[in-house]
């Protein structure tokens, strides 16, 4: 059999080189190690079996490697070649396919069976080096250093138990380090965890600096969401005293006013924030989604507009246009929206769960399927995001 070779375009204009021999399934996709390309010998050994037995067979080089394109220096990331390979697997290979992976390429494996764990039949891993940057660079690392990581793990690569175990690692080697615990209690509760860690975690984290205006804005949230009014009411109390203009407050403000059925509160608390936050993308988005949950269509679409007109010229968070989207009740454009957020790796996806326009899409095909992608916990909800 032959094989043939070409090139597969990412979103931001990289191009993967790849080769294929086409046969019989389930296909064999080689993954290769650190600073290894496809041409390799044991890449090579494998198309030569695969030509000789008729077995489908697909190698490519991640970026900066081999004939790909990117800077390996600028861009190079465990997290964006797991995403090459979670590219090649579902534009390159039809049905289930079997995974060899090479050193790095044995941790890719696992990382892209963890994610389309529907698309591997088995494994096949040479001398796998997983989290061998985490062997070579952790003993180094101070534990705000590990802090730090959680939160670049969890809100940039999506990692959910490396973000965790970041957290913890922290906790463990310095427990007065409020940005771990805040970090800790924040991704538990958003991927809606059983139990009160995730709120002792925030409370700590308040406890550790208790001018911290996020700290009690996210504990009353959290508190609200899970039935504790009272508690949650005096935690946002205490934000609004440190500072009377956090717009993440008055942001929650303008939530509960809504929960009340008190919409033109609502209203002008939203207001409020956009004013305050100085053109965030949240803010407008949220006075957006208060407007149309009041009934006030018109004057939301508006807002919508906005935020569009605004995307054409700087950046915007698809993840804002699609909750404006899902409020005004055009489920279409609101998952065409959200789809735009997964290509842009949008910040905000890792709380779709625990937005509460967007977690109620929860049973839509094409909401569950991005969920699926994202490897998000498909909970009963536990608590709201305000």
């Amino acid at each position: 059999m032959s094989e043939r070779a070409g090139k597969l375009e990412r979103p931001d204009g990289e191009r993967i080189a790849w080769r294929r021999i086409d046969g019989s399934g389930p296909a064999v996709v080689w993954l290769g190690g650190f600073r290894s390309d496809m041409t390799g010998t044991k890449a090579q050994a494998l198309a030569d079996w695969a030509s000789a037995s008729g077995r489908a067979y697909l190698r490519f080089d991640y970026l900066g490697h081999g004939q790909s394109s990117g800077d390996f220096q600028a861009k190079g990331t465990i997290t964006r070649w797991r995403e090459d390979a979670l590219a090649v697997l579902d534009e390159l290979v039809e049905g289930p396919a079997v995974l060899v992976g090479s050193s790095m390429g044995g941790w890719i494996a696992c990382l892209a069976a963890m994610a389309r764990p529907e698309r591997v039949s088995a494994m096949a891993l040479v001398a796998p080096a997983p989290d061998f940057t985490e062997k070579l660079m952790g003993p180094e690392i101070p534990p705000d250093g590990h802090a730090a990581l959680g939160w670049v793990q969890w809100w940039y690569d999506w990692n959910w138990s490396a973000a965790e175990q970041s957290f913890r690692r922290a906790i463990a080697l310095n427990p007065n380090v409020a940005e771990a615990h805040l970090g800790l209690g924040h991704l538990l509760l958003s991927q809606r965890r059983a139990g009160d860690e995730g709120l002792q975690e925030i409370a700590r984290a308040r406890e550790l600096d208790p001018l911290s205006r996020i700290a009690n804005t996210l504990e009353a949230g959290y508190l609200i969401g899970r039935g504790q009014r009272g508690e949650g009411l005096s935690r946002l109390d205490k934000a609004l005293e440190i500072e009377p203009d956090f717009w993440p407050a008055q942001l929650l403000v303008a939530s509960l006013h809504q929960a009340a059925g008190e919409t033109d509160k609502a209203i002008a608390a939203a207001q409020r924030a956009e004013q305050l936050s100085e053109g965030s993308a949240q803010a407008t988005a949220r006075l957006g989604t208060v407007l149309a949950l009041g009934g006030r269509r018109d004057e939301a679409v508006g807002v919508l507009n906005r935020l569009v007109s605004r995307a054409q010229g700087r950046y915007v968070p698809p993840t804002m246009i699609a909750e404006v989207q899902c409020a005004i009740g055009d489920r279409t454009a609101t998952l065409d929206w959200l789809d735009k957020a997964l290509l842009a790796r949008d910040t905000h996806l890792p709380f779709l769960m625990i937005t509460p326009c967007l977690g109620a899409l929860r049973g839509e095909p094409r909401f569950d399927a991005l969920t699926k992608k994202l490897a998000l916990p498909d909970r009963p909800p536990a608590t709201g995001k305000l």
